[in-house]
């Protein structure tokens, strides 16, 4: 390897077609008679074919040493190096291998354009289990010739939950996370700063159901509790936009908070649907069917059923890919729909009305201790 480059281990296990381990120091000793920091390819006869020599050791070289002369490198003794190593004249490598890590800035071979290299988190996963479970178990399926063959196996599994971590992970502050409106539990939180006022509380619930019979998902944080619970309630459970509805009412205004930035909008309360019609590029077209809002103390349920949704779906399935009909795009957008606070969901959860109002449920919801 170049001495500037990494080795990928997944390209050397790939080109050896075994799994490898570093060196011991007792087994670097026996074949180079040096100790590590001081190795070189010279004064050992390598094998000269990966398949047939196996009772030597194979020396591989990286494709980007290739044709390059006068190089400087090991001399398996302490303290020295060798300069003017040409591979292919001083030494002779078992093969030529693509093996070093690739880093940011290096052009794309496809579109020449410089690559970037981020941290990412790991939200699904597909492995071939070729013939292993199948043979196994005697699985047998008919081919499209009605002869009986064993299938090829392979596994696919999906972190629902990884998608909320990752989200998570890439907003947040010091006050807690905002979730996009896509997979948020509510799109909107309407908030009056006092409940004991009636002139708060109706305009709070006009704004609810305005918004939601314009198609949004909202939730009415009719609790009696300070402005600040509220706030941070409203932070911890994600929801990126809120509406305050405070002292301004009496200027026919209200406060719109973008979760996000943490900008605050003076809104006048006959345009707050257009305003979020604009903020959420929804038009006046229902996405969704009307679910009516809901009250903030019906989340802790919500949440509750969406950790046992997550529960029951974090199995991987085996699958024969050679099944007819079989997409896994198709499994993945059903997955997706279900991972999703989906209308349905939302539905069985406040089907129940009465007096054409949606149910309250604070009387039945006490703080933990």
């Amino acid at each position: 390897m170049r001495g500037d480059h990494q080795l990928n281990e997944a390209k050397l296990n790939g080109t050896v077609a075994i799994a490898t381990r570093p060196m011991e120091e007792s087994e670097i000793k026996a074949l180079f008679k040096s100790p590590a920091g001081y190795l070189g390819p010279i004064g050992i006869e390598w094998a000269r074919d990966l398949k047939k020599d196996v009772d030597r050791p194979v020396l591989l070289v990286d494709k980007a040493l290739e044709g390059r002369t006068h190089l400087i490198g090991g001399a398996n003794k302490e303290d020295y190096h060798l300069k003017n190593l040409t591979p292919g004249a001083n030494f002779q490598p078992t093969a030529y291998a693509d093996l070093r890590a690739v880093t940011a800035g290096e052009a794309c071979p496809n579109c020449e354009k410089p690559l970037r290299i981020d941290t990412a988190v790991e939200i699904g996963h597909i492995f071939k289990l070729g013939y292993r479970y199948s043979e196994s178990m005697g699985a047998r399926v008919l081919d499209k010739n009605g002869k009986e063959v064993t299938p090829i196996m392979g596994s696919y599994g999906i972190g629902i939950e990884r998608i909320l971590t990752a989200a998570v992970e890439q907003s947040n502050d010091d006050n807690g996370f905002w979730l996009a409106p896509a997979i948020a539990p509510f799109e909107i939180v309407v908030t009056p700063t006092n409940v004991g006022d009636e002139k708060l509380k109706s305009v709070a619930e006009e704004i609810a159901k305005s918004l939601d019979s314009a198609g949004f998902d909202v939730v009415l944080d009719d609790r009696d509790e300070r402005p600040g619970v509220k706030f941070k309630d409203a932070d911890l459970v994600g929801i990126p936009f809120r509406v305050t509805v405070g002292k301004k009412v009496t200027e026919g205004t209200v406060e719109v908070v973008l979760r996000s930035t943490r900008e605050v909008r003076d809104v006048t309360i006959s345009a707050i649907v257009e305003c979020f019609q604009e903020l959420l590029r929804r038009k006046s077209e229902k996405l969704y069917p009307r679910r009516g809002f809901r009250t903030m103390s019906t989340i802790k349920l919500i949440l509750a059923l969406a950790v046992i949704v997550v529960l029951g779906m974090g199995v991987a399935q085996i699958v024969p890919p050679v099944l007819a009909n079989y997409s896994f795009q198709d499994d993945l957008r059903q997955i997706s729909v279900m991972a999703a606070p989906t209308p349905t969901v939302r539905t069985r959860i406040c089907s129940k009305r009465s007096s054409g109002k949606p149910r309250n449920m604070r009387s039945s919801w006490r703080r933990p201790r």
